[in-house]
């Protein structure tokens, strides 16, 4: 009985005009979708690409703070390298001048 009523409504002939109607109906569909799908990915695209130029733009003036920042600060080490010298260099001339004075007359006076 099963089978007959399935005979009964799927002949041959009908289910074949059916599938290909089934199947035009859903090729539409599909490159409807495939083209709804293609322009989602676009947006999507040009949002990531955006996303992208503002973060290497954001990137590149963080590298350049923090070269303003290295240099500045090399300056600054170079400056108190150079001070540090002369300091030096100061005492070593008073601790001169205190030896010196600390010689006797004669000593000075013979150079010894």
């Amino acid at each position: 009985n099963a089978s007959k009523l399935v005979i009964d409504r799927f002949g041959k002939g009908a289910f074949d005009t059916r599938t290909d109607v089934v199947l035009v109906e859903q090729e539409k569909e599909i490159t409807q979708s495939d083209s709804e799908i293609l322009t989602t990915l676009l947006e999507h695209i040009r949002t990531q690409e955006e996303f992208n130029r503002e973060l290497v733009q954001r990137l590149d003036k963080q590298q350049k703070y923090i070269d303003d920042r290295l240099e500045q600060r090399d300056q600054k080490l170079m400056e108190s390298l150079r001070e540090n010298q002369e300091v030096k260099k100061a005492l070593l001339q008073i601790a001169a001048a205190q030896e010196e004075s600390k010689k006797s007359f004669f000593s000075r006076l013979f150079k010894r």
